[in-house]
C-alpha cells in the first residue's frame, strides 16, 4: 500500500478538480496562496488545507465523505461556504466569509467542528434533518442569524460567541433538541434566543448582553431546558415566554430591561426555579392572560415598576421568593388572577406590598410582608387577599 501524499494547488495540479481526481483516500491537498475554483465535491476520506479558496459557485466546498478540511480560509462573497451532508467529517481552524450560509449541516451527517471563525454571512451555521453536529470553540459575526437549528437535527454547541444582525442570534425551532453550553450572545439586532415549534434545547450557562427585542423569546410548543442563564441590557424582556410554551428555567440572572425581566402570556406555563431579577425599568415578573407560572427561589429587587404584576386570568404560586426594594408594589394582582404566596418574603417596597384589585385573589402562606412604604396588603374593590398559616 503506498504512504499518504500531499498534492498542492496549483504546483502540482492546476485545479482542485484535478487534484480531488488524482487524490486517494489518505492524501493531503494543499492550496498555495489564493485559489478560485467552482464546487469543491469532496467524496473520499482526504484532506483539504492551506491557504485561501475561493468559490465560484453556490456552495464552495461539499463534503460527502469523513474528510478533513483545515488551516483554510474559504471565501464566496455571493454563496455559500462548506456543507456537510454525511459522515463524520472535521472541520478545525477554518476561517470562512461568505455570502450567505457559512456552514450546514444536512441529512444525517455529524460534523466535528473545531476552533474556527465566521467573518460575514447571512447565516452562520444551520443543521437540519437529524444533522448532530459537535462543535467547539466557534465564533460568528452574522448580518442575520448566527445559529440557525430546524428539523430533528442535535448536536453539542460549547464556547460560541455570536454577534447577530437583523435576526435573533439562535433559532431553534422545529423539533430541534440541541445542547448548548457557553454559548454568548454579544450583540443581537432582533434578540438573543427565539425557541419555537415544538423544539427541546438544552442551554447551560449562556449569555446574552445588548440586543434588541427579547433576550430568550419562547414560543408555541417549546420545551427548553435552561439551566443557568444571564440576561442583561436588553430593550424587550429578558424572557419572553408565550403561545403554550412549557419549559424548565434554573439560575436565572436578569437584569437592565426596558420591558419586563420575565414575562409569561397566552397559555404558556413555565417553571422557574432559582435566580434573581433585578433593575429593569418594566416589573421584574410579569404573568398575563391565561399563563401559569410555577416560580420558586426567585429574588425581585430594584426594578422601577413592581416586583411582580398578575392580571387577566394568570395562575401564579410562588414558594420561597424574595420580593424586595422595588420602586411600586411588592405584588399587584388584578382582573380575575390568582396568585398564591408561600413562605414569601415581600418587604421594603416603594408602595404597597401587595395589592389585589378588581376580582383578583391572592393567598399568602407563611410569607414575611413587612416595612413596605404603602399598606403591607391593600385589597381594593373586590379583591381579595387571604392569610394563612
Amino acid at each position: 500500500m503506498s504512504s499518504p501524499n500531499t498534492l498542492h494547488v496549483p504546483g502540482d495540479h492546476p485545479s482542485l478538480s484535478e487534484a480531488l481526481a488524482a487524490a486517494q483516500g489518505g492524501d493531503t491537498i494543499h492550496i498555495d496562496g489564493r485559489v478560485e475554483s467552482p464546487h469543491v465535491r469532496i467524496e473520499k476520506e482526504i484532506t483539504l488545507t492551506g491557504d485561501t479558496l475561493v468559490g465560484l459557485d453556490p456552495v464552495a466546498i461539499g463534503l460527502f465523505a469523513s474528510a478533513t478540511v483545515t488551516g483554510l480560509r474559504v471565501e464566496n462573497p455571493q454563496g455559500h461556504g462548506v456543507v456537510s451532508m454525511v459522515g463524520t467529517p472535521l472541520i478545525e481552524d477554518v476561517t470562512l466569509h461568505v455570502g450567505q450560509t457559512a456552514l450546514a449541516c444536512g441529512n444525517n451527517a455529524t460534523p466535528t467542528i473545531r476552533g474556527c471563525s465566521i467573518e460575514a454571512c447571512s447565516v452562520g451555521l444551520s443543521a437540519q434533518d437529524t444533522a448532530a453536529p459537535d462543535v467547539e470553540g466557534l465564533t460568528i459575526s452574522s448580518r442575520g442569524t448566527g445559529l440557525l437549528l430546524r428539523g430533528q437535527s442535535s448536536g453539542t454547541f460549547r464556547a460560541v460567541g455570536i454577534v447577530a444582525g437583523q435576526m435573533a442570534a439562535v433559532e431553534i425551532t422545529d423539533q430541534a433538541a440541541p445542547v448548548l453550553e457557553q454559548v454568548a450572545v454579544a450583540l443581537g439586532g432582533a434578540g438573543g434566543f427565539f425557541l419555537h415549534g415544538a423544539s427541546t434545547p438544552t442551554l447551560r450557562s449562556c449569555l446574552v448582553k445588548s440586543v434588541q427585542l427579547a433576550g430568550i423569546e419562547v414560543a408555541e410548543t417549546a420545551n427548553p431546558t435552561v439551566d443557568g442563564i444571564q440576561v442583561s441590557e436588553v430593550r424587550g424582556s429578558g424572557l419572553f415566554l408565550h403561545g403554550q410554551s412549557t419549559g424548565t428555567y434554573m439560575d436565572l440572572s436578569i437584569e437592565e430591561c426596558v420591558m419586563a425581566c420575565i414575562e409569561v402570556s397566552e397559555e404558556a406555563a413555565p417553571e422557574i426555579e432559582g435566580g434573581s431579577l433585578r433593575a429593569g425599568q418594566g416589573h421584574g415578573l410579569w404573568v398575563r392572560e391565561n399563563a401559569r407560572a410555577e416560580v420558586l427561589s426567585l429574588a425581585i429587587s430594584h426594578q422601577s415598576a413592581m416586583g411582580i404584576q398578575a392580571t387577566d386570568k394568570a395562575h401564579c404560586t410562588l414558594e420561597d421568593c424574595c420580593i424586595t426594594k422595588n420602586r411600586d408594589h411588592g405584588l399587584f394582582a388584578k382582573d380575575q388572577a390568582r396568585v398564591a404566596l408561600v413562605r414569601c418574603e415581600i418587604s421594603e417596597n416603594a408602595g404597597h406590598g401587595v395589592v389585589a384589585g378588581n376580582t383578583a385573589r391572592v393567598s399568602t402562606g407563611n410569607c414575611k410582608i413587612s416595612n413596605n412604604a404603602g399598606a403591607d396588603l391593600q385589597p381594593t374593590e373586590s379583591g381579595q387577599i387571604e392569610e394563612a398559616g
